[in-house]
Protein backbone atom coordinates (compact mmCIF):
# COMPACT_ATOMS: atom_id res chain seq x y z
CA UNK A 1 0.00 0.00 0.00
CA UNK A 2 1.36 3.42 -1.28
CA UNK A 3 1.76 5.92 1.48
CA UNK A 4 0.58 9.54 1.18
CA UNK A 5 3.47 12.21 1.18
CA UNK A 6 2.66 14.85 3.80
CA UNK A 7 3.93 17.92 2.37
CA UNK A 8 6.56 19.73 4.04
CA UNK A 9 5.87 22.27 6.67
CA UNK A 10 7.73 25.13 4.94
CA UNK A 11 6.33 28.77 4.79
CA UNK A 12 6.00 28.10 0.77
CA UNK A 13 3.62 25.11 1.73
CA UNK A 14 1.57 27.02 4.33
CA UNK A 15 1.13 29.84 2.21
CA UNK A 16 -0.27 27.55 -0.35
CA UNK A 17 -2.61 26.12 2.19
CA UNK A 18 -3.51 28.39 4.78
CA UNK A 19 -3.10 32.29 2.47
CA UNK A 20 -0.34 34.42 2.99
CA UNK A 21 -1.46 36.00 6.37
CA UNK A 22 -0.83 32.91 8.59
CA UNK A 23 2.93 33.13 7.82
CA UNK A 24 4.82 36.04 10.05
CA UNK A 25 6.28 39.05 9.22
CA UNK A 26 10.10 36.81 9.11
CA UNK A 27 8.65 34.09 6.76
CA UNK A 28 7.11 36.25 4.08
CA UNK A 29 10.34 38.27 4.13
CA UNK A 30 12.06 34.91 3.94
CA UNK A 31 10.52 34.17 0.95
CA UNK A 32 10.97 37.37 -0.95
CA UNK A 33 15.24 36.77 -0.04
CA UNK A 34 15.03 33.61 -1.68
CA UNK A 35 16.61 30.02 -0.36
CA UNK A 36 18.80 30.43 2.81
CA UNK A 37 16.70 33.87 3.47
CA UNK A 38 15.26 33.19 6.99
CA UNK A 39 18.06 34.04 9.02
CA UNK A 40 18.54 37.08 6.81
CA UNK A 41 15.25 37.97 6.83
CA UNK A 42 14.42 37.99 11.01
CA UNK A 43 18.25 39.83 11.25
CA UNK A 44 17.04 42.63 8.83
CA UNK A 45 14.00 42.48 10.94
CA UNK A 46 15.17 43.04 14.25
CA UNK A 47 17.65 45.64 13.45
CA UNK A 48 15.58 48.10 11.59
CA UNK A 49 12.45 47.83 14.10
CA UNK A 50 9.97 45.87 11.98
CA UNK A 51 8.18 45.72 8.49
CA UNK A 52 7.51 49.75 8.09
CA UNK A 53 10.95 50.79 9.11
CA UNK A 54 12.22 48.37 6.68
CA UNK A 55 10.15 49.64 3.76
CA UNK A 56 11.16 53.16 4.32
CA UNK A 57 14.77 52.21 4.39
CA UNK A 58 16.85 54.08 1.75
CA UNK A 59 18.38 51.14 -0.87
CA UNK A 60 22.00 52.54 0.04
CA UNK A 61 21.45 51.75 3.40
CA UNK A 62 20.38 48.49 2.78
CA UNK A 63 22.66 47.78 -0.16
CA UNK A 64 26.13 47.38 2.12
CA UNK A 65 24.03 44.64 4.32
CA UNK A 66 25.79 41.07 5.01
CA UNK A 67 24.13 38.79 2.81
CA UNK A 68 22.10 40.54 0.37
CA UNK A 69 23.45 40.32 -2.67
CA UNK A 70 22.15 42.62 -5.61
CA UNK A 71 19.67 40.22 -7.08
CA UNK A 72 18.09 39.84 -3.42
CA UNK A 73 18.06 43.88 -2.69
CA UNK A 74 16.69 43.88 -6.62
CA UNK A 75 13.54 41.18 -5.16
CA UNK A 76 13.35 42.73 -1.68
CA UNK A 77 13.25 46.85 -3.25
CA UNK A 78 10.41 45.05 -5.89
CA UNK A 79 8.56 43.90 -3.78
CA UNK A 80 7.92 46.85 -0.96
CA UNK A 81 7.23 49.07 -3.89
CA UNK A 82 4.33 46.70 -4.84
CA UNK A 83 2.95 47.09 -1.37
CA UNK A 84 3.66 50.36 -1.18
CA UNK A 85 1.78 50.84 -4.92
CA UNK A 86 -0.83 49.03 -2.99
CA UNK A 87 -1.20 51.60 -0.43
CA UNK A 88 -2.32 54.49 -2.19
CA UNK A 89 -4.88 54.95 -5.21
CA UNK A 90 -3.90 54.64 -8.44
CA UNK A 91 -3.86 58.11 -10.96
CA UNK A 92 -7.77 56.98 -11.96
CA UNK A 93 -9.30 57.69 -8.17
CA UNK A 94 -8.65 61.20 -6.58
CA UNK A 95 -8.07 60.94 -2.95
CA UNK A 96 -9.98 62.51 -0.91
CA UNK A 97 -8.88 63.78 2.73
CA UNK A 98 -10.89 63.68 6.14
CA UNK A 99 -8.14 63.54 8.49
CA UNK A 100 -4.48 63.76 9.02
CA UNK A 101 -4.56 59.97 9.43
CA UNK A 102 -5.22 59.75 5.67
CA UNK A 103 -2.94 61.98 4.41
CA UNK A 104 -0.42 60.43 6.09
CA UNK A 105 -1.17 57.36 4.92
CA UNK A 106 -0.78 58.12 1.35
CA UNK A 107 2.28 60.51 1.98
CA UNK A 108 3.95 57.49 3.40
CA UNK A 109 3.29 54.95 0.66
CA UNK A 110 4.24 57.43 -2.35
CA UNK A 111 7.68 59.57 -0.54
CA UNK A 112 8.37 57.80 2.59
CA UNK A 113 11.51 56.25 1.60
CA UNK A 114 13.50 58.97 0.40
CA UNK A 115 16.76 59.22 0.64
CA UNK A 116 16.92 63.19 1.43
CA UNK A 117 14.85 66.09 2.25
CA UNK A 118 12.16 66.79 0.40
CA UNK A 119 9.09 69.21 0.37
CA UNK A 120 6.21 69.06 -1.09
CA UNK A 121 2.16 69.93 -1.34
CA UNK A 122 -0.75 68.73 -1.90
CA UNK A 123 -3.20 70.82 -3.89
CA UNK A 124 -6.64 70.25 -2.68
CA UNK A 125 -10.44 71.41 -4.46
CA UNK A 126 -12.95 72.18 -2.76
CA UNK A 127 -14.05 68.90 -1.70
CA UNK A 128 -10.67 68.20 0.48
CA UNK A 129 -9.83 66.16 -2.60
CA UNK A 130 -6.48 66.02 -4.07
CA UNK A 131 -6.03 68.17 -7.59
CA UNK A 132 -1.88 67.64 -7.50
CA UNK A 133 0.35 66.30 -5.36
CA UNK A 134 4.21 67.96 -6.17
CA UNK A 135 7.29 68.34 -4.71
CA UNK A 136 8.93 71.61 -4.17
CA UNK A 137 12.47 71.55 -3.46
CA UNK A 138 15.06 68.89 -2.88
CA UNK A 139 17.94 69.04 0.07
CA UNK A 140 20.01 66.76 1.83
CA UNK A 141 19.58 64.75 4.83
CA UNK A 142 19.03 67.36 6.77
CA UNK A 143 17.17 69.97 4.77
CA UNK A 144 15.69 71.29 1.36
CA UNK A 145 15.17 74.98 1.18
CA UNK A 146 11.80 75.96 -0.28
CA UNK A 147 10.73 79.63 -1.50
CA UNK A 148 7.15 80.79 -0.17
CA UNK A 149 7.14 82.54 -3.81
CA UNK A 150 7.61 79.44 -5.74
CA UNK A 151 5.01 77.47 -3.82
CA UNK A 152 2.37 79.66 -3.84
CA UNK A 153 2.73 80.09 -7.67
CA UNK A 154 2.26 76.36 -8.06
CA UNK A 155 -0.46 76.73 -6.14
CA UNK A 156 -2.40 79.27 -7.89
CA UNK A 157 -1.48 77.52 -11.26
CA UNK A 158 -3.41 74.71 -10.31
CA UNK A 159 -6.13 76.76 -8.66
CA UNK A 160 -5.27 74.94 -5.68
CA UNK A 161 -8.18 75.87 -2.96
CA UNK A 162 -5.95 74.74 0.04
CA UNK A 163 -2.79 73.52 0.68
CA UNK A 164 -1.46 70.62 2.80
CA UNK A 165 2.40 70.58 3.28
CA UNK A 166 4.61 68.15 3.45
CA UNK A 167 8.01 66.63 3.94
CA UNK A 168 10.12 63.67 5.16
CA UNK A 169 13.30 63.67 7.42
CA UNK A 170 15.13 60.39 6.07
CA UNK A 171 16.45 59.97 9.77
CA UNK A 172 13.28 58.03 10.12
CA UNK A 173 11.99 60.39 13.21
CA UNK A 174 8.92 62.89 12.21
CA UNK A 175 9.78 65.68 15.40
CA UNK A 176 9.40 68.60 13.28
CA UNK A 177 12.59 70.78 14.17
CA UNK A 178 12.31 74.04 15.07
CA UNK A 179 13.41 75.11 11.52
CA UNK A 180 10.42 73.32 10.58
CA UNK A 181 7.95 75.19 13.08
CA UNK A 182 8.97 79.14 11.60
CA UNK A 183 8.99 78.03 8.11
CA UNK A 184 5.35 76.20 8.61
CA UNK A 185 4.46 79.69 10.30
CA UNK A 186 5.93 81.67 7.44
CA UNK A 187 3.86 79.46 4.67
CA UNK A 188 0.69 79.95 6.68
CA UNK A 189 0.66 83.52 6.68
CA UNK A 190 1.34 83.59 3.24
CA UNK A 191 -1.44 81.23 2.43
CA UNK A 192 -3.59 83.77 4.36
CA UNK A 193 -2.37 86.40 2.39
CA UNK A 194 -2.84 84.82 -1.08
CA UNK A 195 -6.37 83.37 -0.15
CA UNK A 196 -5.12 79.77 -0.40
CA UNK A 197 -5.19 78.31 2.96
CA UNK A 198 -2.72 76.28 4.56
CA UNK A 199 -4.75 73.11 6.43
CA UNK A 200 -1.53 70.94 7.87
CA UNK A 201 1.95 70.19 7.59
CA UNK A 202 2.47 66.43 7.61
CA UNK A 203 6.77 65.44 8.57
CA UNK A 204 6.82 61.38 7.75
CA UNK A 205 9.45 59.38 9.05
CA UNK A 206 10.19 55.34 9.02
CA UNK A 207 6.64 54.93 8.72
CA UNK A 208 5.32 57.21 11.61
CA UNK A 209 4.79 61.03 10.98
CA UNK A 210 3.15 64.42 12.92
CA UNK A 211 0.62 66.58 11.74
CA UNK A 212 1.10 70.10 13.18
CA UNK A 213 -2.68 70.77 13.05
CA UNK A 214 -3.42 67.74 15.35
CA UNK A 215 -0.70 68.83 17.40
CA UNK A 216 -2.47 72.36 17.72
CA UNK A 217 0.52 73.99 16.06
CA UNK A 218 -1.34 75.79 13.15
Amino acid sequence: MRRRRVPADTPGNRLLEHGARSLTSGELLGLVLGPGGDGLARRLLDDLGGVAALSQAPLGQLAHRAGLSPARLIRLAAALELGRRAGYPGDEHVPCFRGAAEVARYLIARFGNREVEEFGILMLDSRGCLRRAEIISRGSLTGAPVHPRDLFRLAAAYQAVSLILFHNHPSGDPEPSEADRQLTRRLQEAGAIMGIPVLDHVVIGAGKWHSFSEAGEL
